[in-house]
Formats: structure tokens, C-alpha cells, sequence
């Protein structure tokens, strides 16, 4: 059977519908387990009635169900108060035998011709913010201002990036723009991220022959086969579902959602050893603060990044801040840039280059490689979408891309 054949089959239509309802909005924090078990158990249901074989697709379903009983132990753990044995369990999805090669990862190279995680960014809100330190991690000896995130550890430091300013923008919940301050980073060694950042349809869409080119570029691999990124994503979705539910109750104090994701990042922390095949250098995801309407692609405008720090060893500003060394030799980045100043330049770019002359370096130099990041379509209002190059975000981004990246502490 044909692959458009097999997709386009009614089993595997109802198995789509199941799993494309990310990200999900539940109202009550007592409501997400029950959500959650009633989920995974129409998943395997659904699961079941598809023959991936017909596409050279093996699945193995006790490993599925082995996987959806981890999440959901691991989660009752933590919600009896047993951090440890929590912890533990999670650990199983990484140390089982099989389940942990299974899972998606992907890395991020130096000189990474992948548009999709070359140019990354990260915004602060404040005032004055000149220095490089002052939007890189939360310092070690201020860690009272660490804030409990979806993707966190309560009172541990970690580097938050995403893959537009935009993205950013949405992170820190829309920020007037005069407070605004964003820095571009620059991966300079391979890092090694768990991939949750992959929904539905971006595996199956409505362009075959662009999404298997597009799953080629964003796995990093020469030649793989879209029947083994199918295989990755069978396994991994219900970790991602689990991580991917929208907090409707804003000022609830604790929130149930967050359980995994932060398990995740513990168990992560936990892994130093660089040469242990779990180790990762932190975890991609989606933001689930945007809208994928129908018109919507996912891309690396809404794409985020969560990266370790390591306390073992620090470099001290001159403003006597403390933050992880490993973590500053990792990247490169601009000094923080003001948006609402650098929006106001009329067009002017940096160093007197006009954007109109710029946008032809962009292309020369392959930074926005077939423009697939400047086609993003972003929902403004309900129904109207516009492409992101036609946004000042967009050409801010252009602007800092002109700005040469730093080494913390030059």
C-alpha cells in the first residue's frame, strides 16, 4: 500500500484525530490524571486498529503500554509526596531496556546548516539591560528569583531559549515592547536535547513530499527513513502529550501539569556523565502559549529550549553574579538589544545596513536557509494569519543576526 493510500485510510484517520489535540486545555488541576489515563487509553485502543506494518512501520504495543504506565506511576508517585521513587520511575522510560532508544532526541551542531536550530534567542524584561550576564541564566546567588516553570527545578538555575523572538515574546507573556530586551545565541559544541518539540502534523501533512525533506533536516540524519521517525514518534508522543497541557486556572498555586515535565528535567540533571547514553544537555519542546490553527505550521517560531546548568563550576561578572561555567562555554551570544529602540530604526539596520541590503547577506549566507522560518504563519486574530517575515520581530531578528555573538565574559 502506498504511503498517501495508508494515511488517507479510515483507521488511521481516527488514530490522527486522537492524537492531534495538542496542546490540550483542561479547567480543573483534579481533572489531569483522569484526562490523562482516559487519554493514553484511547491512544492504544486506536493504536491497535492501525497496521503500521503496511508502511514498514514496526510497533511495538506492550512497549507503548509500558511507556503510558511509567508516566502515569511516575505522576501518582509525585503526587502521593514521594519525590524520590517519582524520580526513580522516570528513570525507567531512559533505562528499560529499549524503551530509552526509542525516544527522539536530536542535536544542535556548532556550525548547524539546519535552520531549524541554528539562530536561537532569549528576552528579559527589565531596564538598562546592557551586559551579556544579564540575560543569560538566572545567577546561582540569586536563585530566590527562579520561578517554578513548566520545564524547571525548584531553585536550580536552567537556560530558557527559543527558536524566535517571537516565541520569546509569547514566553514572558506578551512584555510591552519598551521593556523588552532580547539576545540572539549561538551554539558553539554539539548538544544533545530530548525532542518534544514534534506535533501530529508535522509527521503527517498535507505535503508529503516537503514534510519527509522537512523530517530529513530537522532529525539531523542523512537518508533516514520517515518509517523510522514514524516509529520514534509512536513512543514518544504519550511523554509529549503528558509534558503539552494548557494551564487554564493562571493563579493556581500548584499544578499537576507540570509534574512530568519537571521529573524529566531532574532525571536529566541527575545524568553528568556525558558518555552515558541518557545523557542530555536539556529538552526541546513546544510552546503551548501559541495558536496552531488550521493555517498554523509548527516551526522554529514556536519552538523552545530548556538547557542545564552545572553549579560545579562558575564564572563571576563583575557584578559579583555567579553562573554555570559549563553552561557559558557552551554558547555564544549578542548583547541585549531593546526592541521597541531597535523597531523604531525605520528600516536602518545596524552599522548602516539597510534591511533591504541585508536580507540579501541573509541569502547569501544561508542563515535563513529556503526561508522556511520567515514563511511561518502567524494567527493574529482569530481566523487572520500573517507570514512572520512581514512582522518586526522578524526584522529584529535580521538585525541581530548582523551582530556578531560573544563569548560570555569577553
Amino acid at each position: 500500500m502506498e504511503y498517501w493510500e495508508f494515511i488517507e485510510s479510515s483507521e488511521f484517520d481516527k488514530f490522527y484525530k486522537c492524537i492531534n489535540i495538542l496542546p490540550k486545555k483542561i479547567f480543573s488541576d483534579s481533572d489531569y490524571l483522569k484526562v490523562l489515563e482516559d487519554i493514553f487509553k484511547e491512544y492504544q485502543e486506536e493504536l491497535d486498529k492501525v497496521d503500521f506494518s503496511i508502511i514498514d512501520v514496526i510497533i511495538n504495543k506492550n512497549r507503548v503500554k509500558r511507556i503510558c504506565e511509567i508516566i502515569i506511576e511516575s505522576i501518582k508517585c509525585q503526587l502521593n509526596g514521594n519525590s524520590i521513587e517519582a524520580i526513580n520511575t522516570v528513570e525507567k522510560l531512559f533505562k528499560e531496556k529499549d524503551i530509552g532508544d526509542d525516544l527522539f532526541s536530536c542535536i544542535l551542531e556548532k556550525e548547524e546548516s539546519n535552520h531549524f536550530t541554528k539562530q536561537l534567542y532569549r528576552g528579559r524584561i527589565g531596564e538598562d539591560i546592557f551586559e551579556l550576564s544579564e540575560i543569560f541564566h538566572v545567577p546561582f546567588n540569586k536563585r530566590q528569583y527562579v520561578a517554578t516553570e513548566r520545564y524547571s527545578i525548584p531553585g536550580y538555575p536552567c537556560l530558557y531559549l527559543s527558536g524566535s523572538i517571537y516565541g520569546s515574546w509569547l514566553e514572558l507573556n506578551k512584555p510591552n515592547i519598551n521593556n523588552f530586551y532580547v539576545s540572539r545565541y549561538e551554539v558553539k559544541e554539539k548538544l544533545k536535547v530530548l525532542d518534544l518539540s514534534l506535533l501530529p502534523r508535522e509527521i503527517i501533512n498535507g505535503n508529503l513530499g516537503d514534510g519527509n525533506e522537512y523530517l530529513k533536516r530537522y532529525s539531523n540524519g542523512e537518508g533516514i527513513e520517515i518509517s523510522e521517525i514514524i516509529q520514534k514518534y509512536i513512543y514518544t508522543w504519550p511523554i509529549i502529550c503528558a509534558c503539552s497541557f494548557i494551564i487554564d486556572e493562571k493563579n493556581r498555586l500548584f499544578k499537576s501539569e507540570y509534574v512530568l515535565p519537571q521529573l524529566l528535567l531532574q532525571v536529566i540533571r541527575n545524568v553528568t556523565d556525558e558518555s552515558d547514553k541518557i545523557h542530555f544537555d536539556g529538552i526541546k519542546y513546544f510552546s503551548v502559549k501559541c495558536k496552531y490553527g488550521a493555517n498554523v505550521k509548527p516551526n522554529p517560531v514556536y519552538i523552545n529550549y530548556v538547557f542545564i546548568s552545572d553549579n560545579k563550576e562558575k564564572y563571576i561578572d563583575g557584578l559579583k553574579n555567579e553562573y554555570s561555567k559549563k553552561l557559558c562555554g557552551k554558547f555564544k551570544l549578542t548583547p541585549p538589544a531593546n526592541a521597541d529602540m531597535c523597531m523604531s530604526l525605520n528600516g536602518l539596520g545596524i552599522s548602516g545596513l539597510s534591511l533591504q541590503k541585508y536580507h540579501m547577506k541573509m541569502e547569501a549566507t544561508d542563515i535563513n536557509k529556503e526561508g522556511l522560518r520567515g514563511k511561518a504563519f502567524i494567527e493574529i486574530m482569530k481566523g487572520h494569519v500573517v507570514q512572520y517575515n512581514g512582522m518586526d520581530f522578524y526584522r529584529l531578528e535580521e538585525l541581530l543576526c548582523n551582530i556578531p555573538a560573544r563569548n560570555l565574559g569577553e
